[in-house]
Order: structure tokens, then sequence, then C-alpha cells
């Protein structure tokens, strides 16, 4: 701040501070820091300028167009030509390329935004003993040029922008414009407080040419929302990145072409009950069908996925993005419409998904066009959602978003508010966009330590976070399986659970059917094992319990619970055998073969799994166990449980299998194989003797599927 001086008078009215008293031409103003502003204390110049009660000043802007209704420019009236002239490109007294004064409602200096020459920024504020402190400390934070801003017509536009010189770009084209400190960067935050400034004034928010403007603008126009008149957020055209208003209008902007911008664009009113409907006007509205990214499993809107840590979840969201970019099949059997994808992988690099790439596709196949990839992404409050809006614009035929993790873009929490809300804000505006594009949008998330009965409880997080989704995918895996099961939970999906199995071969997760259906406990297997091993012939509970040196009585309610969830079949009069749920016929695997006929082809029909299991050698017959003898021929094992199949070669020999002494049939034991299963890849039948442990299950391929391919390969 500094006085008028009678070498340095006031550029208003030519006065100064020791001049005459009494005389009229006294003025005891002073020259703004920045030195855009004269603040003059003559009435006689004040035109249409509102005066600051503490100092009794009337601030004039020097350079362009002042509300006194004169533009001053003194450099130019000095230089006696017609010439605009620049603002001084000198330092001031500090060092500072501009220093910007922020002032309470009655003109009172409260703290400055300085700019260094190096164009970073330092604020201060004043001490008592007339020196500067160089922190703010609990300092009152006000917008810029408040004084001015309060002393403006009610009906007038108010133009929020992102620093200082961009207010005075725009004021020195007679517009009322205003900021905060620190504009759009880290020390920078919109106030709640600030709205009261704003109430009922319609407000225009110009946003700098970047990812943290735009995010800005938007917490402001959120902020303004019922306070403000109104709210309209204008994009300049044809700005550089990280270009702003001052830059537009250095290139030639003008008002009439903001204007002209102004009104192209949508307003944000205060909310209103305008979206109140009757219910005869809803019954009788016609709604666009339901739109779903994988039928019965993905809607339209935000699903949580999620699962505990390295159980398959990435594997098998990447499987449904390759499905739905190139229009296949997702989890193997469930048609989907094609689309564009984009997956981001932002726990893993490109190097990873090249290679779970090539493990999917294999040699022959085709890359999809449509699927894009991102292993970085800004976060949801960083630029992160407007980034995901600009791809579904640039995108039309959009289906699917996967962002993979949740963790990875959504808003740092702040620690002072409730984690239901910061869960619950989280999400929501993943849900608006994604409804408004019409596509479904997943996120990866995990799951909590603590078991629970209920899918929804080992969702990681409060339940505001299940509470803004659309849906919600629980990826589970009981102790000693190797299928997993999937629960589906949502608004636009039916409620139920769905059981996966793993292909090793497409390194995919395929679907095999409702769990209900498919619920295989390790008690429940053994069951169905020796179901299928003795199968057509039907067997009683009475039977079972013995060979599986189980208890009568609960094998008995083990086998009616299985006959009513539909995994095996009761004649009625007790006897029980495994249901075929390709052809709803009994299994054929028992049929008596013929003794050394390698390669007569086997009973390929009832098995869901493979469509063409090519020629393979008979079966035991109906015996109930099958026996490993050595040389000798003495007794050294005991197949009860098939744990995996990977292939039957064309050479292997089993001629060491036999039948229990005292059960064989003469020409039921098994010959050679013929051709190797088609679809299974080269390996060898591996099967376990007595009780396999929990490694041989995890390590193995799917047990349901490996029982499915045993029963081809042995059946005749």
């Amino acid at each position: 701040m500094k006085r008028f001086t009678k070498t340095r008078p006031c550029p208003i009215c030519n006065g100064y501070d020791g001049m005459k008293r009494g005389s009229g031409k006294r003025c005891f103003g002073f020259l703004s820091d920045d030195g855009n502003y004269a603040h003059c204390t003559r009435d006689e110049f004040s035109g249409g300028l509102q005066q600051f009660p503490k100092s009794e000043t009337y601030a004039h802007l020097l350079y362009g167009a002042c509300n006194c209704g004169t533009e001053h420019n003194p450099k130019q009236a000095s230089a006696g030509t017609g010439s605009k002239s620049k603002k001084p490109s000198t330092l001031t007294a500090d060092g500072f390329l501009a220093e910007f004064d922020y002032l309470d409602e009655f003109g009172e200096l409260l703290y400055q935004v300085c700019k260094k020459p190096d164009k970073t920024f330092r604020q201060r504020r004043p001490g008592t003993d007339g020196k500067w402190i160089w922190k703010l400390d609990d300092v009152r934070r006000v917008l810029y040029r408040l004084p001015e801003l309060l002393s403006a017509d009610k009906g007038e536009t108010v133009f929020i922008v992102e620093g200082e010189k961009d207010v005075e770009s725009l004021r020195s084209v007679g517009l009322t414009a205003t900021t905060n400190s620190g504009g759009a960067s880290k020390s920078g935050k919109w106030l709640e407080e600030f709205n009261d400034y704003l109430k009922n004034r319609p407000v225009i928010i110009l946003p700098d040419n970047d990812d943290v403007g735009r995010t800005h603008a938007i917490k402001i126009a959120n902020s303004l929302k019922g306070t403000a008149k109104s709210i309209k957020t204008v994009y300049l055209p044809e700005l550089p990145e990280k270009g702003d208003v001052s830059d537009w209008l250095e290139m030639g902007g003008t008002v009439e072409q903001l204007n002209e911008l102004i009104k192209k664009e949508s307003i944000h009113t205060k909310p209103t009950n305008s979206n109140i409907i009757s219910a005869a006007d809803l019954m009788a509205k016609e709604f666009p069908e339901q739109k779903y990214a994988v039928e019965g499993l993905l809607s339209e809107g935000v699903t949580i996925f999620a699962g505990k840590p390295k159980l398959g979840k990435s594997w098998c969201g990447l499987g449904i993005a390759l499905a739905v970019a190139s229009g296949g099949k997702a989890l193997g059997s469930i048609p989907v419409e094609q689309g564009n994808v984009l997956y981001l992988a932002l726990e893993d690099g490109q190097r990873r998904l090249q290679k779970r790439l090539e493990l999917i596709l294999g040699n022959d196949g085709a890359i999809p066009k449509d699927l894009q990839f991102a292993t970085d992404w800004k976060r949801l409050d960083d630029g992160g959602l407007e980034a995901l809006e600009d791809w579904l614009i640039e995108h039309e035929n959009a289906r699917i978003i996967f962002i993979d993790t949740l963790k990875r873009v959504r808003p740092r929490d702040s620690g002072n508010r409730q984690l239901y809300d910061s869960d619950y804000d989280a999400i929501a505006p993943l849900g608006d966009l994604a409804r408004k594009y019409g596509v479904s949008i997943v996120l990866i998330h995990h799951t909590r330590k603590q078991e629970s009965e209920d899918p929804m409880d080992l969702i990681s997080g409060s339940t505001g976070l299940t509470g803004s989704a659309d849906g919600v995918l629980v990826l589970t895996r009981a102790r000693m399986s190797v299928q997993c099961k999937l629960s589906i939970m949502g608004r636009d999906n039916e409620e139920k659970e769905l059981t996966l199995d793993w292909n090793s071969g497409t390194f995919g997760w395929n679907l095999a059917g409702d769990a209900g259906e498919l619920e295989v406990t390790p008690e429940r297997k053994r069951v169905i094992d020796l179901l299928l091993l003795d199968s057509p012939t039907r067997l009683t509970p009475k039977q079972v319990a013995k060979d599986l040196n189980r208890n009568e009585n609960a094998t008995r309610k083990l086998m009616a619970a299985m006959h009513k969830d539909g995994l095996i079949d009761n004649d009625g009069q007790g006897n029980y055998t495994v249901i075929n749920k390709n052809n709803n016929k009994k299994s054929n695997s028992g049929n008596s073969g013929n003794s050394g006929n390698s390669g007569n082809s086997s009973n390929s029909g009832n098995s869901p799994l493979f469509d063409s299991p090519g020629n393979s050698g008979n079966s035991p017959g109906n015996s109930k166990t099958a026996t490993k003898t050595n040389k000798d021929g003495d007794l050294t094992g005991r197949v009860t449980r098939v744990t995996r199949v990977t292939s039957v070669t064309q050479n292997e020999n089993l001629s060491e299998f036999s039948e229990l002494p005292g059960n064989s049939n003469e020409g039921n034991s098994p010959g050679k194989p013929g051709n190797s299963l088609d679809g299974i890849p080269t390996g060898d039948l591996q099967i376990a003797w007595n009780e396999p442990d929990e490694q041989d299950l995890l390590d193995a391929r799917l047990e349901r599927e490996a029982i499915q391919a045993y029963e081809n390969t042995a059946s005749a």
C-alpha cells in the first residue's frame, strides 16, 4: 500500500495527502500494492463506485473500464497518444510480479497473495508491528474483490475463475468476477461460507483447460446448488492445455462471444419439485428395455464385484471384458452383445496384461479391436470421473467399464467424514454416469477377513458401498474346494448363486449352473463319486453308508437333502442314482464293457462338459470301486475319488486296474483307451488313491469336471 505524495499524486484527482486541508483538492488515498487500483477519497470522481467505510476511499480500476464510468489509463494520458498502454511489468517493492489484496466486507486487508517471478505464489498477512507474517494460520478466508462483489447489483452475473489474474482480466472488460485464494491448486479450497456471498445470484464458472480445473468447477457447482439463483459452467473453446480466460481474451475473445457461449450451456437451477410425478402418469410412462452387459449378471449401473485377494476376480473380469468386446459368451455360456470395453487394470502393468491375454486367447485367438486398457488413472475427484465420461462420449457403442480396483480411483478420505457418507459418495457419481450413458461399470473390490453367511456382509467397507451400488457380486470358495460360488444381488437382477468352474485350458471361469443345483460339499462329492462309479445300479443310503464308512441315519438325511436340491434321483423306493442334466436319463457310465477291446467309443452323450470325447477304452462294468495291484497281483490301492483329468493318451496302459476280488465279471476288465479325449490337453489320467489331501484338490482342475470326464473315459 503506497500513500499518494507530491511526487506521486493520485492518478484520479491529482491530489495527495500533504495538500492543504479544506482546499477541496486533498486526497489521502493510496495505490494498491499490485498497481491496479487507485483508492481515491474524492467523492466527485467516484461515479458509481461504492465507498469503503473504514478507508473512506473509492477503488478505481486504472487499466480498462472502471466502474466509475471512466477509463483512466494514466500511462496513456501522460504520453499524450491515443494508443492503449499496458500495465507496468516492473516488480513490486518486495520483488513480486503482483500482490493481490484480500479485503473483508469493510475494505480492511486480511491477507495478500503474492505472485513471484517464477510464477509461484506465497500468502502473507499484516502483523501488528507493520511487518508481514508469512503464515495465514487461522486468518479468515474470503473471496477476492469481496467489497466490489457485495456492492454490485444483485441481478448482475458473477463469474468465478481460478486466479486473481483472471478476475482482473474480466474486470477489465466490465464483468464482475471473483475467485478463492489458491484457485484449483492443492492449497486452494472453495469453502461453504463463500456461498452466502452468492445467494440468489446468477453464477458462471469458467474453469481452466485441465483436469484439475474441471474438477474444481464441479465442486463449486455442487456446493452452490440450492444457494445461487442459477449456475452454468462454460468451457472456453480453442484454449491450449492449462489455458484460462485471460488467454482466451488475449486470443481475441470478446464479451459478446462469451455471452453466446453462456446461452448454449444448460443451466443448473436450484432444486425444485419439478421431478414429482403422479402415480397415473408413472404407470402410463414407457421406459426403454433394461440394458445388460451380461444378461442376469451385469445390468446398467454400478456393480461391485468383491472377493478375497488372489481368488481370480481379475481373471473373471478380463474374461467377461474379452467376451463383450468380441461379442462372444461370458463365463463360457452366456451370449453377450458386442460393444466397446474399457478395462482399468490399476494393479497390473502392461507386461502382465499381455501375458494374461496370451494365455486366454491362445495362439489362434483373435484380438478384439474394441477392448482398451489403462494401467494408470486419476482419482475420481481429481479428473478421473471426467476422463471416464470423455471415453464414453468417444465410444458410442460402449457396453462396460471395469475398474480394477476401486481403491485405486476412489477419492481420498479427509478423515472428517462418517465412513458411510464417504463410501456412498465414492460410488454415487459412477452410478449417475453409468445410467446417463446406459453402460455397466464394474468395480473390483476386496472382501473383509471376517466370515459371514450373508455375502453382503463380506464386502470390505460400510453399507454405504453396497447401498449406492446397483448390483453386487461376491465370489467365494469353500475350503477343500476348487469351485467358486458367485452370489448375485441387485436392484435389477434376480438374487441367486451360481457355481463357477475354473478352466485351465482357457484360463477362465465357466458357468457350471445354479449353486443350489451344484452344491457339492466334500460329503456330497463322496456320495456323487460313489453313485457315478456304480451307475446305473441304484444304491440305498444303507449301502452308501457302508461303502463310505458313515453313519446310516446321517447318510439317509444327507441323500434326502441332495435329492431335494436336484443332485441325485430317488425312484420312490429309497434307491438313488445320479441325475444326468443333459438328457434327464440315468448315467450309463457303468455299462459293462468287453475285455481288451481298446478303442471302442464311449457313451459320450451323457457328459455335459465335452461335445466329442473321441474313442476311449471300456469301463470296469458295474463295480463300486476299482483297485490297483502290483506285478504279483497283490492289492496295493483302491480308487475312491478322481481328482484331475488332463487327458488320456493313446498309449496309456490301464491293465493294472481290476475289480475287487469276488466282484469281477468275465469280460469286464478295461482295455486300453483309444484316441485322447477331444478338447482335453495332453497329459495323463490322474487319480487319487484313498483320500486326496487339500493340495491335490487345489491343484486339480475342477472336481466336477473331472468326475464327468472320468465317466466319459470309463463308460462303454
